[in-house]
């Protein structure tokens, strides 16, 4: 039995791409000998919402704390950080860690694990630097981030750091990290167990977007451009620090409807309210919520950045836009082209994806 402790910025009750890809991880490798133990920043309540995987254990660290306070920490918690996270590995006789990167406490779960001689691998979800300037940040504290990012993640003493897609690796080498770490690309899973109801979607004048609400994630492009598509509806899925101002700006807008928070149990049920899914964010590592879509018999549109790049292709599995003109062409395009397009992602998912490489890749990052 190895004994690995997660310690991530994000876990459930959220929906987000790094909470997806940890379940998928955790059911994929715990019959093989796996045993998980999560900290991560979740306030009582959510405890009590958490969805339970066998054998799950949930330390007390950071609940009750601000998910921003454990990716940029302040300071004079660090002594309390370390020995919280050195009580854990003693407690659960931890075999190695695996850090959510980017968290400015990566730095302190190294010093943790070479202490106690343990493995300390990363995996990296999210383009700081983008994510800085799409959240305001002004030009100093960009600048000083790079420090941050550099030195306290502590991603170039790792063991090993993984990356969802080669856009991210890219990302952290233009960062300043080293190119002489081994780093590694994540292999693609499929997040959602496909469905009957699945494979035969019709268009329709719905659009879906699913994810968190929140400034890196560009919701004002689609929620400005409904004005100019008084027959469809937009059904918007998830939360985020920016919920409040969307529905703000979407006030006048009755084709627009917020879902608010919901359970992943029940993610593929908010997909199929349309056909078409949205994607506005530039900062996408991965996109794993337009794969969700893709399974659910979505045909995508993205902008053309990031992870997305590697999973749509343009008029082959969906479609690209920049501008909101771009965009709502695209949407009452889709109709005319909705064989092409569906038989496209239905060719993506069927040549991308191995349980297999999946179980490969993991058990050899997670080696001791």
């Amino acid at each position: 039995m190895v004994n690995v402790l997660i310690i991530t910025p994000v876990f459930y009750p959220q929906i987000s791409g790094i909470t997806t890809r940890l379940k998928k991880l955790i059911t994929l490798l715990e019959p093989h000998g796996y045993n998980f133990t999560i900290m991560t920043p979740l306030t009582t309540a959510q405890y009590k919402q958490i969805e339970y995987l066998s054998s799950f254990k949930y330390p007390s660290w950071f609940t009750g704390i601000e998910n921003n306070e454990i990716m940029i920490s302040k300071f004079y918690r660090y002594n309390q950080i370390y020995q919280e996270i050195s009580s854990t590995v003693i407690k659960y006789q931890i075999d190695m860690i695996h850090v959510i990167s980017p968290l400015l406490c990566g730095y302190i779960v190294n010093r943790v694990a070479q202490r106690h001689q343990i493995k300390c691998v990363h995996s990296y979800h999210t383009d700081v630097i983008q994510y800085l300037e799409t959240n305001g940040a002004n030009w100093a504290f960009k600048y000083f981030s790079r420090i941050m990012l550099y030195y306290l993640t502590g991603i170039n003493s790792a063991d090993q750091v993984a990356a969802p897609s080669i856009n991210t690796l890219v990302a952290i080498y233009e960062q300043g990290i080293s190119k002489n770490l081994h780093s590694l690309v994540i292999p693609e899973f499929l997040p959602l167990e496909p469905r009957p109801e699945f494979f035969h979607r019709q268009p329709d004048k719905n659009l879906v977007y699913v994810g968190r609400v929140a400034p890196e994630k560009s919701l004002e492009r689609i929620i400005t451009a409904m004005n100019q598509l008084p027959d469809y509806t937009l059904h918007i899925v998830g939360y985020g620090s920016s919920f409040s101002a969307m529905q703000l700006l979407a006030a006048n807008q009755p084709n627009i409807i917020f879902y608010g928070a919901i359970a992943h149990s029940d993610i593929s049920n908010y997909y199929l309210k349309g056909s078409i899914f949205i994607q506005t964010s530039e900062t996408e590592t991965r996109g794993l919520t337009t794969i969700e879509a893709m399974i659910c018999g979505l045909v995508p549109i993205v902008y053309p950045a990031g992870g997305s790049l590697e999973i749509v292709s343009d008029r082959i599995n969906g479609l690209y836009f920049k501008t909101k003109e771009e965009l709502t062409a695209a949407i009452r395009s889709v109709p005319e082209s909705w064989n092409t397009l569906r038989n496209g992602c239905r060719n993506y998912l069927n040549t991308k994806f191995s349980e297999h490489e999946n179980l490969r890749f993991w058990t050899d990052f997670y080696r001791i």
